[in-house]
């Protein structure tokens, strides 16, 4: 983590935040797809990152910051594949 930009952190960490509000407002089986993802996204990285802040928005809100988030990680040289793949993962919950 500590090769990306302070940008990466930036989006790294709302995409965790819009992760975790997409899981806390979701039902029970669409909470532990975006639980996993969150996982993954963690995993990518060693582990939990930067902290995360409350989002409070509705669904299509949050589903569009996660993907912008995402893509300026790639902008920012994260791993396209592994990004891309949670990316299409998390909009087809």
């Amino acid at each position: 983590m500590s090769d990306f930009p302070e940008e990466y952190a930036a989006a790294y960490a709302t995409a965790r935040s819009c992760l975790i509000a997409l899981a806390r407002s979701s039902p029970c089986c669409e909470a532990a797809t975006f639980d996993e993802l969150l996982f993954e996204l963690d995993d990518l990285h060693g582990g939990p990152g930067p902290a995360t802040y409350p989002v409070v928005a509705g669904r299509a809100d949050l589903l569009v910051w996660f993907e912008s988030a995402v893509r300026r990680m790639i902008a920012a040289g994260g791993d396209v594949d592994a990004l891309e793949l949670i990316v299409l993962v998390a909009c087809a919950v």
